[in-house]
């Protein structure tokens, strides 16, 4: 866990949808409709995080438990295991939302972080102070996307959903790539969902499990694209290791072969797939219809696979020797 500052915000809400749920004053309802909310989209097979804001100082480790003689000997963060969880005390400056929910990024769908009014990072649920409660939902530029009554939690969780693309689709297995990509490519679009579907159709083809181990296959990717980046993820596959390789066709097709065998084949998005293909850097609430496709079409309907065969290599190979 690491608490680096600073974090680009604008970064932040790109590869980890952020909402935060305000309110002025005490018993408003922050916490019920932050509680509301994480139900809601539990119950949709969504991982989400949570971080909660309060003035009040850390709690005091009990005198001489073994976690406080660990802080007070000088250790920051100390992490306790218990039989139901993990607790992270980190004494010291508080960090900022932003650097608290990078912490988060490859692990959660979403982070509803309640609390955190004068914060600017993400979006923002704000409850009001006339009742009945009525919420406002600005997005991270402030404009506002509409109200809502406070217990209408199906109206705020699907206008959620809307404004970050999110997709409960997919199988748990694709989900969890998709979700380990973002985190590491530091990006968020349904480019990095095609990728990761691309590698699970040579996956199936090649009859090796998906994601390969590290150094199963070689790729050589045809594009310069998200989808480069997200094959290079969860496909294991590097330059500096000699087994990635990309020649910028425009082609959204990859070639990945077995590097015991050289047998391998070639994954291509079907030119019937009628997808539009997405453009770089799509803002969430763009492109849901394509992360939704990319999530739930069987790899037959969106992909060409043909069977290749190359020279498999015969010895010990070190990535200065070429491909």
């Amino acid at each position: 866990m690491t608490l680096a500052e600073p974090v680009a915000t604008s970064l932040l809400t790109m590869v980890l949808p952020l909402v935060r749920v305000t309110g002025s004053g005490r018993n408003i309802g922050k916490t019920w409709l932050a509680e509301q909310l994480v139900r809601w989209f539990e119950a949709r097979d969504y991982r989400v995080g949570a971080i909660k804001d309060s003035h009040h100082r850390m709690m005091e480790d009990k005198a001489g438990s073994d976690t406080e003689r660990l802080t007070l000997a000088g250790a920051s963060p100390v992490i306790f295991r218990a039989g139901d969880g993990v607790l992270i005390r980190a004494p010291g400056v508080a960090p900022s939302l932003p650097a608290l929910a990078s912490t988060l990024i490859g692990q959660v769908d979403l982070v509803i972080a309640e609390g955190f009014r004068d914060e600017q990072a993400g979006a923002r649920l704000q409850i009001g102070d006339a009742r009945p409660r009525r919420v406002a939902f600005r997005d991270p530029g402030g404009c506002e996307l509409g109200t809502w009554a406070i217990d209408d939690i199906d109206a705020i969780g699907e206008a959620l959903e809307a404004a970050f693309a999110l997709s409960a689709a997919g199988d748990p297995e694709i989900r969890a790539a998709v979700r380990r990509a973002v985190g590491i490519a530091d990006h968020r679009c349904p480019d990095v969902t095609l990728g990761v579907r691309m590698v699970q159709a040579a996956s199936d083809a090649l009859g090796i499990p998906f994601p390969p181990s590290r150094g199963a296959v070689r790729a050589t990717v045809e594009m310069a694209r998200c989808a480069t980046d997200a094959i290079a993820i969860v496909a294991a596959c590097s330059a500096g290791r000699g087994t990635l390789r990309i020649q910028d066709r425009g082609v959204p097709a990859a070639t990945f072969v077995l590097r015991t065998s050289g047998r391998g084949v070639r994954v291509s998005l079907r030119a019937d797939a009628q997808i539009e293909m997405p453009g770089e850097g799509v803002p969430p609430g763009i492109s849901s219809s394509h992360e939704h496709a990319f999530r739930t079409c069987s790899t037959a309907s969106l992909f060409d696979v043909g069977c290749i065969s190359v020279a498999a290599p015969t010895g010990p190979r070190h990535p200065a020797q070429g491909w």
